[in-house]
């Protein structure tokens, strides 16, 4: 499927520099991808505070702007590191990008039945031809069906 429009894809092969392309940005990330560092960071300062507290022989939850600064801290550090990766990851697909740009020869468009066929012997599938089969008259691609031994 498509992500941004939600309309099936027809497409019968993969060009792995499309794939690549920033251009084509894929889905937006989710909310839980955009709060899990700082979230967790958040919370690995509160734990540092109670610890620190414990260590000085003190209640774990006693002097609570040590909390709120701890995880003020941590929520910092988790966008901060969250954007880095980021953008890690962005260099690292435009690097990937050039090189398949650069050298087509290596690439070329992976078809997806047979690269399914190809993933399915890997694993030791054994593909099975249904022909006299309602959906396989109707769905050609539907003919390849799995036998997992």
């Amino acid at each position: 499927m498509n992500h941004h429009n939600m309309e099936p894809d027809e497409r019968t092969e993969i060009d792995p520099a499309e794939y690549f392309n920033p251009d084509n940005a894929g889905p937006p990330p989710s909310f839980l991808r955009k709060a899990w560092f700082p979230t967790v960071l958040a919370g690995v300062g509160v734990s540092l505070a109670c610890v620190l507290n414990l260590h000085n022989r003190k209640p774990a939850f006693s002097g609570l702007q040590q909390h709120a600064i701890f995880s003020g801290l941590g929520t910092i550090f988790g966008f901060t590191g969250g954007n880095w990766l980021d953008r890690r990851a962005a260099q690292r697909d435009a690097v990937l990008y050039h090189y398949i740009v650069s050298h087509p020869e290596d690439f070329p468009p992976v078809g997806i039945e047979k690269e399914v066929c190809r993933c399915a012997e890997e694993v030791g599938a054994h593909p099975l031809i249904l022909e006299g089969h309602d959906a396989v008259r109707s769905n050609p691609r539907m003919a390849l069906v799995f036998n997992f031994i």
